[in-house]
Parts: structure tokens; sequence; C-alpha cells
């Protein structure tokens, strides 16, 4: 299937439109999560019942996909993508606020969540080469992607840290 093709049966399947929809209820989500978490704290330890995940991990993918999304296609990117980053980094000050005494503050400041170049090339090729009409070069793209990226990731990568959440890709980055 070549990269048109690729492309075509995404739209085809309808999920690239409906990422929107996806990130609407997750920004929901969020709120909720930091609702939650700041009234019973030890709710942040609490994961579904597969033990391979929890929220900690989830949201960051979600909030990863959305970053990125916007990162590669600024002008495309719906924006339900800046507002679950947006309501999801308030949410996650809160919690990390609340739980204070799972996160180390000092660790937290000097956390660098940025993913590295080399780990990000290979997605933005795989992106690009789906057919997903890439608008920005993949140095300017890795930029803003971590420039979004660090609105969300520390806090949250310190959260996972102390809730024990398992790991995924990207969460290793910046992990203490």
């Amino acid at each position: 299937m070549g990269p048109d093709r690729a492309h075509q049966s995404h739209r085809e399947h309808g999920l690239i439109e409906g990422l929107p929809s996806l990130y609407a209820r997750w920004d929901q989500l969020a709120a909720e999560v930091g609702v939650a978490i700041t009234h019973y704290p030890l709710l942040a330890w609490f994961r579904g019942p597969n033990a391979s995940t929890s929220w900690p991990t989830s949201l960051l993918a979600v909030l990863d996909s959305a970053a990125l999304y916007t990162a590669l296609m600024p002008a495309d990117a719906p924006l339900e993508c800046r507002a679950v980053v947006r309501t999801a980094a308030h949410t996650l000050d809160r919690v990390s606020k609340t739980m204070s005494f799972a996160v180390n503050a000092t660790a937290l400041a000097e956390r660098n969540a940025e993913v590295g170049y080399a780990d990000f090339l290979p997605e933005y090729e795989r992106l690009r080469a789906s057919g997903l009409p890439v608008a920005r070069e993949p140095e300017e793209a890795w930029a803003a992607f971590c420039e979004t990226r660090q609105a969300y990731a520390p806090q949250l990568l310190a959260l996972a840290d102390a809730v024990l959440a398992p790991a995924s890709p990207w969460s290793e980055a910046g992990r203490a």
C-alpha cells in the first residue's frame, strides 16, 4: 500500500476526522481526573483491570498525539489539540501540588522531558510516508513538539514515577 493509499485508508475509516472528538473527550476526562485526585489523592494509584494500563500512561499518549498533530500540521490541527494540552497542563499542575508528598518538587523543576530528535525522526518519517500532509520540516516540527510537550510532560512523568505507572514509548524521556 503506497503512501497515498495509506492516508486515504485512514480517512476512509474516519481515524483522522475522529481525532477532534477523541481530544475533546480526553479534555473532559483530564479535568475530571484532576477534580477526583485533588479531592481523593489515593485515586492516583488506581489502575484499570489490566496491570499494564494507567491514567498517566494513557494521558501521555493522547497528549503526545495532540502535540504531534499540532507540530506537524499547525494550520490544520483542530482546536481540540490545543485545548486538551492546556486543560491537562492545568490539571497536572493542580494534581502535582496536591500530591506534593509523592512528587519531588526539585526533581520536577529540573526534569527535561524532551524527546530526542533521533527518537522523533522515525515517527515523523513514518507519518509523512503514510501520506499525512505534513507542513513542517523535521527539525522545525521536532522543536514545536518539544515546546508543547514541556507544558505537560515534566509533571506527568513525575506523577507516573510516583504512582509506578508502566512505561510506554517516549515515557522514558526525562524519567528519573
